[in-house]
């Protein structure tokens, strides 16, 4: 088995100036501000630095009536399998927060032996319809190893809310 992500997180925007912020213009082409910088691309795979050394966890989370707790020493790998991620360290994330959410989607360290994603204090809020990923290329992670005391991540919100998940681990 082995495994490898490509990534590619761009924004791009442009924006139309009237005819009168630029009189000499006539085409509206003309007037057009683009501007498509901070993209990053990125293959990673078990040559790279970090490189990915364990099948991608992606799932479809339901909230309960209390948070999700995903445990990373037995995460869901698909097709029925799970995965121990112990020993390895965070590479690359995506989250994408149902549009048909009743409220946020807030993501954590677990209550108990918390895997801290975004940092010591850090959590995440998803608005309903937002997504947000990460990649760390280039360099190796600077994020926790899994272990017995550092293991789950909280998903909670509005009970029936959906979270896609995908977390990608490596050295």
């Amino acid at each position: 088995m082995s495994t490898s992500i490509t990534t590619r997180l761009a924004i791009t925007s442009q924006e139309v100036l009237d005819s009168s912020e630029f009189p000499g213009a006539s085409q509206s082409s003309d007037r057009t501000l683009r501007s498509s910088g901070f993209n990053v691309s990125a293959t990673l795979d078990s040559t790279t630095t970090p490189a990915i050394e364990k099948p991608g966890a992606i799932s479809e989370e339901t909230i309960g009536a209390s948070a999700t707790t995903l445990d990373l020493t037995a995460i869901d790998v698909g097709i029925g399998r799970t995965e121990d991620m112990t020993g390895k360290k965070l590479i690359g994330y995506q989250f994408n927060a149902s549009s048909s959410n009743s409220g946020d989607v807030t993501i954590a360290a677990g209550a108990s032996n918390g895997y801290n994603l975004f940092g010591a204090s850090g959590l995440l809020v998803l608005e309903p319809g937002e997504s947000i990923a990460g990649v760390i290329s280039g360099v190796a992670s600077g994020k926790p190893a899994v272990s017995a005391t550092v293991k789950n991540i909280s998903i909670s919100g509005t009970q029936n809310d959906v979270v896609e998940v995908g977390l990608w681990f490596g050295t």
